[in-house]
């Protein structure tokens, strides 16, 4: 007869239970809501709580805050009347400046990349990328200016013209609605004033002599490079 104490013969022996350990409890979400502990962890040091003085900016002169001011209201401007185009815009495929260049070809015929980098004031680099773009789309068509080979002259392809002649309609329309909160003669103020800025805002502004995307082409690479002059 077995003790009651010890297990039966041939039965398994049951696995001592594991030994607790008494732990120090945890006091992390105490802590976090204790606002003293908080105020504690917070609270600047003696050294942050003595920092240097801003410095002083002197008050601009009146016609510098004037400037400012013009330059300010300008942006919004702008940035609102954009806001009312970008959807036209987005629905063609096109970037404003891609649709600037479309539309200078569509009123003015064709156009040396040059002449379109002054009126559109974007450097070379970027017309060229621009043109390129739009070429692969099969909207405009690149070529030599006739009596100067080293020119690019760009003009619309047919579907070029059939493309921007039905977005400018409504290009111009959403225009003119944004700009509707003026008089004809204030518009016509505000463009006399803005060609002005625009004149005196470029100075002696030049676009880079334009890279020659068809000099592998047409054999002219080694042509010295044309100054932007010549095409004035």
């Amino acid at each position: 007869m077995s003790h009651p104490d010890q297990p039966a013969a041939g039965a398994a022996e049951t696995p001592p239970l594991p030994r607790v350990t008494a732990t120090a409890p945890d006091t992390t979400l105490t802590r976090s809501l204790d606002p003293d502990a908080k105020a504690a962890r917070h609270s600047p040091s003696p050294q942050a709580a003595e920092r240097a003085p801003e410095p002083e900016v002197a008050p601009a002169d009146p016609e510098t805050e004037a400037a400012l001011r013009a330059y300010v209201k300008l942006l919004r401007a702008a940035r609102a009347i954009e806001a009312r185009l970008e959807p036209d815009l987005h629905e063609a495929g096109l970037t404003p400046t891609q649709l600037g260049v479309l539309e200078a070809l569509l009123h003015q015929g064709s156009l040396t990349q040059v002449e379109l980098g002054r009126k559109l004031l974007t450097s070379a680099g970027n017309m060229t990328d621009v043109i390129a773009k739009l070429a692969r789309r099969g909207l405009v068509s690149r070529g030599r200016k006739p009596g100067d080979r080293r020119a690019v002259r760009v003009d619309l392809t047919e579907a070029g013209r059939a493309h921007i002649a039905a977005l400018f309609p409504r290009y111009a329309a959403a225009i003119a609605a944004a700009m509707a909160g003026l008089s004809a003669t204030e518009l016509e103020t505000m463009g006399d004033l803005l060609h002005t800025l625009a004149r005196t805002a470029s100075g002696a502004w030049e676009p880079a002599a334009e890279p020659d995307p068809l000099a592998e082409e047409y054999g002219t690479a080694h042509l010295p490079r044309r100054s932007p002059d010549a095409d004035r």
